[in-house]
């Protein structure tokens, strides 16, 4: 690996910043390019992880994914808001197979699984 994730990841960003789309496409695929030149290929998905929690980082937002088996309520969204504050970037997901409960992933790292299928498991290991 000539650089590391880190460094392509920052790297992608800075040159993104401020750029149009058009521009952006270009700065991709010259990225990609060279990404590919250096053997790095099979890196690519942990650089774009990185280059996530990156933007992330410079523009002051948490990402929190929130999984449950139905529709998440909009008073669930008030309540992890008020305990992380700041600007909160949300994805929700439907997953029938958690039972009932949530899980909660912050910034890809932390994870609350508070659902049946994971009180299930811990019985019944």
């Amino acid at each position: 690996m000539k650089y590391t994730i880190k460094q392509y990841a920052e790297a992608l960003y800075n040159a993104l910043e401020k750029k149009k789309a058009k521009e952006a496409a270009e700065i991709g695929r010259r990225f990609f390019a060279v990404v590919r030149k250096n053997g790095d290929s099979p890196r690519m998905e942990l650089i774009l992880r990185e280059f996530h929690k990156e933007y992330l980082k410079q523009k002051n937002l948490r990402a929190v994914k929130i999984e449950m088996a139905s529709a998440v309520p909009a008073r669930v969204k008030r309540e992890i808001k008020n305990i992380l504050g700041g600007e909160i970037m949300f994805t929700e997901q439907e997953n029938s197979s958690l039972g009932a409960g949530i899980r909660i992933t912050i910034d890809g790292e932390i994870l609350i699984d508070a659902s049946a299928k994971k009180q299930l498991e811990k019985i019944y290991a």
